[in-house]
């Protein structure tokens, strides 16, 4: 059944892939020491699974341009990390008026959900909180941001 993965197949892949993805679990940061037991481990789990050689070869190259995703990922969200301080802290409040949160990101990465999302944790603060569409260039985030804002 060349190309198809059966279930005792995709079973013993799953249990093997789970071994080599719990070695990884601690690592903060892929490198090349760290990798090569879990590689291997995944490799074993593809040969075990009595998988062809060609989908060993594309399930390889998959798996190759998958953790050069994650470590790319991972490279991002710790310079991130780096240059917002490194380490978490509470939101401060204006003593006095009103204190303005900005949300900036990219286009669909879930500033309007967000921003709904910390108003309600901030009222149910005690806080009050009033929510304003800034982007004016889509009227359907403005929508959103409105029904969002009456679920209140």
């Amino acid at each position: 059944m060349r190309g198809v993965i059966r279930a005792e197949m995709f079973g013993q892949l799953t249990s093997g892939l789970e071994a080599a993805w719990n070695k990884l679990k601690g690592e903060e940061v892929l490198t090349k020491e760290n990798i090569v037991e879990p590689m291997i481990d995944i490799r074993r789990a593809l040969l075990e699974a009595d998988i062809s050689d060609s989908m060993l070869i594309e399930s390889f190259l998959v798996l190759e341009l998958w953790l050069h995703v994650y470590w790319l990922t991972q490279i991002v969200h710790n310079e991130l990390v780096k240059l917002m301080g490194g380490e978490d802290s509470e939101l401060v409040f204006a003593k006095s008026g009103p204190t303005v949160i900005l949300l900036a990101g990219l286009q669909g990465v879930g500033k309007t959900t967000v921003s709904a999302k910390l108003a309600l944790y901030l009222k149910k603060q005690g806080k009050n909180c009033m929510l304003i569409a800034g982007d004016v260039y889509r009227p359907a985030a403005i929508d959103q941001l409105v029904i969002l804002g009456e679920q209140l």
